[in-house]
């Protein structure tokens, strides 16, 4: 991102006679921070960074994670490097892991590299990076077909960007642009953490696992009862498969209720953790998954890398493995517990920009569609900006309304105008607390 300062990850890309080399070279963390020092414990205590709008709560000092851990461009950096051989196909032919010093050539933001993309090199200011620019942004594309094609869940949830001028007022809030080079970071990122940990299990090294668990079937089956109002639903919400659910999202894209289909889907989903287990990645479909490609800001990619360079050349002992497997436990739960209570912090911030942004338009009126319904009213989110405003059922008074949870709907008893979610109304801004970081509208019309 443009407002970055921590860079912890570098990519490189090669051809090879059978197809492609990627290199995904990660700041060593582990060279400066030592296991059990004061630093380690407050990075533990923390477990990870929390960012938002406009700043970040690092879990490391910001000497290190914005200058001594950051792969900033030609300045030598110590990494842990991992190699992976592909056909052209996509096909992981070999890896290889190694401690290494690496200097990163250019620091490209998203938005910088995906203008290159699209333009091209015209002036050939790019000539030494465009070339693998160009390439890598093929690969990825490989890559992530690939990844789809074999079960990987691939959702389309709008995230805000939140727009804060120097003077600490809210410029803007708008949906976030994601363009195919996020994509390709996220392509490589994710098969270099699966890399690393199938490197571990297959070397029987314990470690702590990304894991995301196969869904309540319970929840699965209040999903299809919604999905059938819209014409969709599950084949077989008792045994679910990956493909079912990215059938589900293929079917939704680009229709009004897109999002709705999407967001119920996360819903009925159980949360990604972290765990000293191995049952695999459900929304990934990937049967091992590690989190290793950010240090500087997660702890347990801490622990991986040293896990990695402890046992790079040599097997654990049984007592080792017994110490390392009773460390993990207790790493994976906290950093679990962290990570959720970052994303509430991330969360309460957002809500709190959104309302300072909006604290001004009371009477105005906007267009948005209904994203979750209630027993005390519905949930709307403006089509203008990502900003949720709540209608309260208290301020329909043209009906009385019942809930009708299995649908997500609400439906008038003399009149039987229906409330649900997907539905486009228009609304306009009644009431806006900073203090609860809380919108209210008014409905104007369906």
């Amino acid at each position: 991102g443009e407002k970055a300062k921590d860079f912890d990850d570098a990519v490189s890309i090669q051809k090879t006679d059978r197809g492609f080399r990627l290199g995904v070279h990660i700041a060593d963390v582990s060279y400066y921070v030592a296991e059990n020092s004061w630093l380690d414990r407050e990075a533990l205590e923390r477990g990870i960074s929390i960012y938002y709008s406009d700043g970040v709560i690092p879990m490391l000092p910001v000497e290190l994670s914005n200058n001594l851990c950051s792969l900033k461009p030609e300045v030598e950096r110590p990494t842990i490097s991992v190699l992976i051989d592909y056909d052209k196909d996509g096909v992981v032919l070999n890896h290889r892991i190694f401690s290494s010093i690496i200097k990163s050539c250019k620091r490209f933001s998203y938005d910088e590299a995906w203008k290159l993309l699209q333009s091209g090199d015209v002036d050939g200011k790019y000539a030494t990076t465009f070339p693998s620019l160009k390439f890598m942004h093929h690969f990825s594309r490989v890559l992530r077909k690939k990844r789809i094609l074999e079960g990987s869940i691939n959702f389309h949830i709008p995230e805000p960007d939140i727009r804060v001028l120097p003077n600490d007022q809210i410029e803007d809030v708008v949906v976030a642009e994601s363009n195919e080079v996020h994509q390709l970071i996220e392509e490589f990122m994710l098969a270099a953490n699966r890399e690393i940990s199938k490197h571990l299990h297959f070397r029987k090294i314990p470690s702590i696992h990304r894991i995301h668990r196969v869904p309540d079937a319970v929840k699965l089956e209040n999903l299809n009862d919604f999905l059938s109002t819209l014409g969709l639903s599950l084949s077989n919400p008792q045994s679910i498969k990956t493909f079912d659910l990215q059938r589900l999202v293929d079917q939704a894209y680009k229709k009004p209720y897109e999002y709705v289909v999407s967001t119920l889907i996360l819903r009925a989903m159980k949360k990604a953790e972290y765990s000293n287990c191995d049952p695999g990645h459900f929304c990934l479909n990937f049967d091992h998954y590690t989190h290793f490609t950010s240090p500087i800001r997660r702890y347990p990619d801490l622990v991986i890398h040293r896990i990695l360079k402890n046992f790079m050349h040599r097997k654990p002992s049984d007592r080792q493995k017994k110490k390392l497997n009773s460390q993990i436990g207790h790493w994976a739960e906290h950093s679990s517990l962290m990570e959720q209570k970052a994303q509430k912090v991330e969360r309460e911030i957002q809500d709190l920009r959104k309302a300072q942004f909006m604290s001004d338009k009371v009477g105005r009126e906007y267009y948005g569609m209904i994203i979750s319904v209630a027993a005390f009213g519905f949930f709307v989110e403006l089509k203008e900006h990502c900003i949720e405003g709540l209608v309260r059922l208290s301020s329909m008074v043209d009906d009385y309304y019942i809930f009708i949870e299995t649908e997500h709907k609400l439906k008038g008893r003399h009149d039987f105008k229906t409330f649900q979610i997907g539905d486009a109304i228009k609304v306009r801004v009644a009431n806006v607390s900073i203090a609860k970081r809380q919108i209210e509208f008014t409905l104007i019309s369906p």
